[in-house]
């Protein structure tokens, strides 16, 4: 790390803070207590090792003893690769083998000292990189690529110029041997050329390398082979992109001798491996900056400037990447079981967790009850955690920091010295927590924060990051802090032989904070006197825990609802904890406490006994004559003083409101740091409010941070409150602030407003508030309105609770959602990362479905059953990947819904759910697993509103101009159903949106209509087909039509025939009976056998002209489709459908289908020249197809025994009659596979006579008309795809770009894999 110039400024040790918890004194009267002898795990993005002060410990150990990745983001999974196929040149002193980009993969020979296996893999790096490292390099990469690109086309270019002035005017413009004609044709190629660069550079996407992965597996003979190092696998990757693997650096697990590389100098990114299951190659990379900043929080050295060292020098670090890189560095339950079980295992002693979110559970699921009973309890390892920033709110911390018992949840502090060292403050501010920081108690009433320690820290980063050292600020940083300070604490307990356990810490820490003034009574962590007390000793063994459950579940007594607060007798009941196999410490444990109550409404016994049953205790709270405001206080038990547990009592008492309208809060002062409370019991009936800020004096600064806080059970605060950040003054416009947002009506809400702790201003700010709350109601109350698509109507009645409100009703559908049930699904064991430390396994049920995409611009979302949970979801994981038709992976999702967009076409959605019961998941597999699919309507539906039914059908209907309701006031109106279903939608599907009441749109309530069955079209309910038939019946002899009908039959019974010659016998045979019927005769000529596929596709590659020849047959088969093609084309009469198309002799022509013009004549006759003018360009693409065969294999003959010139381009090829109709017939605005076949043909006739540019144009097109196809989008038609994608690559080939060439084997590689890959 760069030396600081100025090494004496006492600030450079703020930095990284250790005065504010005395850490500093700590080291200087204990260096050797510096946390050696301890391990650290660090649960977050991933750790760096090539970060500056993370390379030794202290004391010269490795400071990083193993890197892991336990999402799974970086999993390779390998394929075997046969040893025959691996050629050992031993001369050269290489390996030589084929990976599975394609690429030739040469290795050094030294690699290998004895048998082994060898296997094979590939990576797209991107996938392994975080969002701002890809497009910081994308860029790079996409500048270079240009620059090639702009170099081709100043050559396209220079063709032109050339012939700027005209065909035939320079010597340049024509060649030898080349009339006018020739000479526009050149030209036409040049500009088409131009053309075509221009549409690839719009299509260019940086997909970054693919990287081939080479893994080594040596043989294991014996059992001390498991053991010995040079017996692991290793692992090599094509880095550099060449296949010279000599350029990379071959390593074994990161654990075994701490080998890591760096992808390049471009990027900077560490990475290093790992192995799993035989089939696994785990490449472990970090997600972000983030977990590395953690660590040198805790543990960073810097021998030759030890001012910025981490708070514990000496310990050694573990990496454990949670944060998944396919999911923004989110977190998921399966990550964090991983990375716990890991803990475990490699006997870690303290686990920091900078990582957390909002639950609607407290202490419950499956990650929260392993961690506090696995981990921490039997497995005796500290977990430190940050409490969140989601302050200063009350009961704002997450899971699982204040939610989970027995961890240590840290709050952030910052100090004058810090904000003076980090911030550049032009004044003094600090020696407060920080206004983000979040606030307790727990919403299961547990005391939330454990303790604070300092919030920010300048230190190292990754160097993808491209600097030394970075501030960063957050209760992430406070949890690594305190993580240092307890590794401090254990590394001395370990020296001194002095026992104990996470929770005798915790209770240390406790008990010993230094008090700062925190309204919740948090105080700030200090190291020295922490260890003072555990030297000491507890009257009780380390490994007692206590369990403290009021009324059953909840840690602590909370009272917050206003007809709640009355006198009130809890029982309590304390159960204590020890290990199951402790039975002798369980027997001793006999205790005699005092319990010390700390305010006068909380009353209980003053006295217990407690031994191993436990026992219940009634605590009774009278908050009768408490004024409003936040009370916190507990029962603390003690043995002489020393408090061994407590319990928390939190009374919130809220101001009764009740009748009214306007809630004022007036010269309310503001300096830096100060949070204003006030708690509100918000009447019944109330659905909203709007809050105004006013500035006193808009010439005084304000940066006011707000929230609104309610809580419901079982619901996240995050749905339930609002929280806003504004800054005032400095002009008029600032000086107020204006917000709207829901409440609920009989619950208690905190209105809090704080002054940003930084935010300096010469003097106080002076603020008024007003609440105007909202009343305006639906009279049967609940949050949606559910509608019924085919009742006609729906009756609401509004209600105005607490005024006079505006009457504005509108009713918008924006969504509609679609269930799905998985078309498959598979129940199976999961690997060896997900053995739980009991060895219990997980299982893992994968389930399937199929997603149509119409509308590529429409948004979508994917719904789970548990979406909207992380760690109080009842599963160890639930994950989702969305495939497109080629199986390529397109997006992984998390349980939390996101808007994404996709292109049309059918995809496959995976859905995963995880959990160690086989059983459960077996349940669920045989229910079937119901997912959603949100998609944005392409328009919106405003539903109908009427004043009374009568005018549902009749009109008109309602606007509701000026219309107000006086309290206690009806009003009640009818929503419209009926509504035309709209194209995203089918029977059955729910249409979402809302129902805005009033003239608040903020508050409007959720609205949902159940789709009906879709309106049949044509008159009297039957389709124009039924009529037409009848039409045909009534017109044409009876015994006519009886024939054709059977004659349809016959045709449609051919597709059954599985020999092809017995096919084309059969058809041939029906049109002998029927020679003038165009569906028979059109059938035959698809039924004939057709070479011209495989003959053009072999005439047009790179080795055409050697080894393939038109055998007999395919002359054969050429000659009957070019007779039969001409025989389709006669039955089609071309006149008439020119004439028809042409002239629109009838002006119906393109008449939509439901115009009221179009009667059932038309609409019949539209189908017959339809279906005439579909086999005319069928027939039209069998010639052309046959002779551009016999055009190309003359020109490749030609070619063969010519000496000249082979650039002239080929001519006459777009001069014979079946090529010109079939330009004209095929050339229209169509879309779709027929459009794509079109293009297909007319590039191919381009290569053929050499103009390459024109050909690349139609195969642009081809690519365009495919992802528009209606039925299927790109993947619709899989052959078709593949041969757009070889005569795109041919086109690129010929014209000899040498940029793009390199760009299409690039995009390549990799692409449709054929199979899933695991999550």
């Amino acid at each position: 790390m760069a030396t600081p110039a100025n090494q004496t400024n006492p600030l450079i040790a703020s930095l990284l803070p250790k005065r504010e918890t005395n850490a500093d004194r700590f080291l200087k009267e204990n260096p050797e207590y510096d946390g050696r002898g301890v391990k650290v795990a660090i649960f977050d993005t991933g750790v760096d090792p090539g970060s500056a002060g993370l390379n030794k410990t202290s004391h010269g150990q490795p400071k990083i003893v193993d890197l892991l990745d336990c999402t799974g983001a970086g999993d390779v999974t390998l394929q075997p690769l046969a040893q025959d196929k691996v050629r050992l040149d031993a001369t050269k002193g290489i390996y030589e083998l084929t990976g599975l980009s394609g690429r030739t993969l040469i290795l050094p020979s030294k690699l290998v000292t004895g048998p082994g296996a060898w296997q094979l893999g590939l990576k797209r790096i991107y996938e392994l990189w975080p969002k701002d490292l890809v497009r910081r390099v994308s860029k790079q990469r996409k500048e270079r690529f240009m620059q090639e690109h702009h170099t081709t086309v100043a050559a396209a270019q220079s063709a032109i110029d050339n012939l700027a002035k005209g065909t035939g005017q320079k010597p340049q413009d024509k060649k030898e041997g080349e009339d006018e004609d020739d000479a526009l044709l050149r030209r036409k190629e040049a500009e088409a050329q131009i053309a075509a660069l221009e549409s690839l550079a719009k299509e260019y996407t940086e997909l970054g390398p693919a990287v081939d992965c080479v893994v080594f597996r040596p043989e294991i003979t014996t059992e001390l082979d498991k053991a010995s190092p040079e017996k692991q696998p290793w692992a090599i990757v094509d880095v550099s992109e060449t296949g010279d693997l000599s350029k990379s650096q071959a390593m074994r697990a990161y654990h075994i001798a701490q080998e890591w590389a760096c992808f390049c100098d471009e990027s900077l990114m560490s990475y290093s491996f790992n192995f799993y299951d035989e089939n696994i190659l785990s490449i472990v990379t970090c997600s972000g900056t983030h977990g590395t900043h953690v660590a040198g929080i805790v543990a960073a050295n810097f021998e030759e400037n030890p001012v910025l060292n981490g708070v514990a020098p000496g310990a050694q670090i573990i990496s454990m990447k949670i944060g998944d890189d396919r999911l923004d560095s989110l977190e998921t339950s399966q990550s964090f079981m991983r990375a716990m079980t890991a803990a475990i295992n490699l006997g870690v002693d303290c686990i920091n967790i900078s990582f957390g979110e909002d639950s609607d559970l407290a202490n419950a699921g499956p990650v929260m009850d392993y961690m506090r009973d696995k981990v921490i309890r039997k497995h005796g390892i500290t977990v430190v955690s940050s409490a969140g920033n989601n302050g200063p709110g009350y009961s704002t911390i997450g899971a699982p920091g204040g939610m989970t018992t027995d961890v240590v949840s840290v709050g952030a502090y910052v100090s004058k010295e810090m904000a003076e060292a980090m911030y550049a403050l032009r004044s003094s501010a600090g020696d407060s927590p920080y206004t983000w920081s979040s606030r307790g108690p727990s919403i299961d009433g547990d005391i939330g924060v454990t303790i604070f320690a300092p919030g920010a820290a300048v230190t190292c980063v990754p160097p993808y990051a491209l600097n030394h050292s970075q501030l960063m600020n957050g209760t992430s940083m406070s949890s690594p802090n305190a993580c240092g300070n307890i590794a401090l604490l254990i590394s001395a307990l370990k020296a001194e032989g002095k026992p104990y356990t996470p929770g005798s810490l915790r209770r240390a820490l406790v008990r010993t904070g230094k008090d700062v003034g925190d309204e919740f009574g948090t105080r700030m962590l200090d190291v020295v006197a922490a260890h003072v007390d555990l030297v000491k000793g507890e009257p009780i063994d380390p490994e007692f825990y206590i369990d403290v459950k009021v009324d059953g579940q909840a840690r602590g007594v909370l009272l917050r609802e206003l007809e709640a607060l009355v006198p009130t007798v809890f029982n309590v009941e304390l159960k204590p904890f020890f290990r199951q196999e402790a039975t002798r410490k369980k027997f001793d444990l006999d205790l005699h406490l005092n319990l010390h109550n700390t305010a006068s409404h909380v009353s209980t016994a003053s006295f217990i006994t407690l031994n191993n049953t436990g026992r219940t205790i009634q605590v009774k709270v009278d908050p009768t004559s408490l004024t409003p405001g936040l009370y916190i206080s507990s029962i603390e038990a003690k043995i002489d003083e020393q408090t061994l547990f407590s319990i928390p009592v939190t009374v919130i008492k809220p101001e009764a409101i009740e009748g009214k309208r306007k809630v004022e809060l007036r010269d309310l002062t503001f300096t830096s740091g100060r949070i204003e409370r006030r708690f509100f019991a918000i009447p019944k009936g109330v659905r909203g409010a709007t809050l105004r800020v006013t500035s006193r004096d808009i010439a005084t600064p304000v940066q006011l941070w707000g929230a609104v806080t309610q809580f419901l059970p079982l619901e996240r605060r995050t749905r339930t409150s609002t929280a806003f950040a504004t800054n005032l003054g400095d002009s008029l416009q600032a000086a107020a602030f204006t917000k709207t947002f829901k409440l609920v009506g009989g619950v208690t809400a905190e209105i809090c407003f704080a002054q940003f702790w930084s935010s300096l201003a010469d003097k106080a700010a002076v603020l008024d508030f007003e609440l105007d709350l909202h009343g305006l109601s639906l009279l049967d109350g609940g949050s949606e309105v559910a509608l019924e698509g085919g009742s006609g109507y729906k009756r609401l009645t509004l209600c105005s609770n607490i005024g006079v409100e505006e009457v504005k009703p509108s009713a918008r559908l924006d969504m509609v959602r679609r269930h799905l049930r998985p078309t498959e699904s598979t129940l199976t064991a999961l690997g060896e990362r997900d053995v739980l430390e009991n060895k219990d396994r997980l299982y893992e049920l994968v389930a399937q479905y199929t997603v149509k995409v119409d509308n590529p611009s429409a948004e979508i979302s994917v719904v789970l059953p548990v979406s909207g949970t992380l760690y109080e979801t009842p599963f160890m994981s639930s994950l989702y990947q969305i495939y497109d038709g080629r199986k390529n992976l397109v997006k992984v999702g998390s349980t939390y819904p996101e808007k994404i967009k996709l292109d049309r076409g059918t995809y496959t959605l995976r859905a995963e759910l995880v959990h160690s019961d086989r059983a459960l998941l077996d349940k669920l597999d045989k229910a079937g697993w119901i997912v959603a699919i949100d998609t944005k309507l392409d328009k919106a539906i405003d539903l109908d509103l009427y004043n009374t039914h009568l005018t549902v059908w009749t009109g008109p209907k309602h606007d509701f101009k000026n219309e107000r309701l006086s309290r206690g006031g009806l009003r009640s109106f009818v929503v419209g159903t009926s509504c035309d279903t709209p194209k995203e939608a089918a029977v059955g599907d729910i249409l979402l949106g809302s129902l805005q009441l009033g003239a608040q749109k903020e508050l409007s309530t959720r609205l949902k209509l159940v789709v009906p069955p879709a309106k049949i079209t044509g008159s009297s309910g039957k389709s124009s087909a039924s009529k037409s038939d009848k039409k045909k019946e009534s017109e044409a002899d009876e015994s006519a039509a009886k024939k054709k009908r059977l004659l349809d039959l016959q045709i449609d019974l051919s597709t059954r025939i599985v020999d092809a010659k017995d096919r084309v016998a059969y058809l041939e045979d029906l049109h002998r009976g029927s020679p003038e019927d165009l569906a028979c005769l059109g059938a035959l000529l698809e039924a004939v056998p057709d070479p011209t596929e495989k003959l053009l596709s072999s005439l047009t590659s790179s080795t055409a002209g050697k080894d393939e020849v038109i055998t007999a047959d395919d002359s054969k088969d050429l000659d009957t489709l070019d007779r039969l093609a001409n025989s389709v084309k006669d039955l089609c009469k071309a006149d008439e459908l020119a004439l028809y198309y042409g002239t629109r002799q009838d002006g119906k022509a393109d008449l939509p289908e439901d115009d009221p013009l179009m009667d059932d004549a038309a609409r019949e006759k539209r189908r017959l020249f339809s279906e005439r003018k579909d086999w005319l360009i069928k027939a039209l693409d069998k010639q052309v197809r046959v002779e551009l065969v016999r055009k190309q294999q003359q020109q490749q003959q030609q070619q063969q025994q010519a000496t000249g010139d082979s650039g002239v381009l080929g001519k006459g090829l777009d001069q014979g009659p079946a090529v010109l109709a079939y330009l004209r017939w095929s050339t229209g605005d169509g879309s779709g596979k027929d459009k794509a076949r079109a293009c297909v043909l007319r590039s191919r006739m381009y290569l053929a006579g050499g103009q390459n540019g024109r050909a690349l144009n139609e195969i642009l097109a081809a690519s365009k008309a495919l992802a528009d196809n209606p039925t299927g989008g790109l993947y619709g038609d899989a052959a078709l795809l593949d041969t757009v994608r070889s005569l795109r690559s041919l086109a690129i080939d010929r014209l000899g770009w040498s940029c793009w060439r390199a760009y299409e084997r690039e995009v390549a590689i990799g692409r449709d894999p054929g199979s899933f890959i695991g999550f």
